[in-house]
């Protein structure tokens, strides 16, 4: 993910390995260079989340715990378990989640010693609260 707000700033939360499995390359990508808020509407429509849970932060916590209560005490539970776990195994075969850190991790290194400054400079500016000069090009 780049945090192209702080000059491109490439991070290693291993998206490269959720992101995609969940909405694919191509949405993954714009949704990393849009950089812009996802209602939990439209992340449900893409497929980003399984699930909406009410309107309000007081439904949200209700219905989720109604939901994980009753979910828990089902078969289908461990079915979903069971399935989580062999879904890992097959993809960490193909390829172990510590290749998508390294290569995350790699893509950072540029950031900080590479020849482009413009993430010190930025960071700079972010550490001490001073706002950019003009509106980011990406907002409309």
């Amino acid at each position: 993910m780049d945090y192209k707000n702080i000059s491109n700033l490439y991070r290693s939360e291993f998206w490269t390995y959720t992101l995609p499995k969940r909405v694919g390359w191509e949405k993954a990508k714009e949704i990393m260079q849009n950089r812009m808020p996802i209602s939990s509407k439209k992340a449900y429509e893409i497929g980003l989340i399984d699930l909406v849970f009410g309107r309000t932060p007081k439904e949200f916590r209700e219905k989720v715990s109604g939901f994980l209560e009753s979910f828990i005490n089902t078969s289908d539970y461990d079915v979903f378990l069971k399935k989580k776990r062999e879904e890992r195994i097959r993809d960490w075969m193909e390829k172990p989640l510590f290749e998508y850190r390294n290569e995350e991790l790699e893509r950072m290194k540029l950031n900080f010693f590479g020849f482009d400054p413009s993430y010190h400079i930025a960071r700079y500016y972010f550490v001490r609260r001073i706002p950019p000069f003009r509106t980011p090009p990406y907002l409309p």
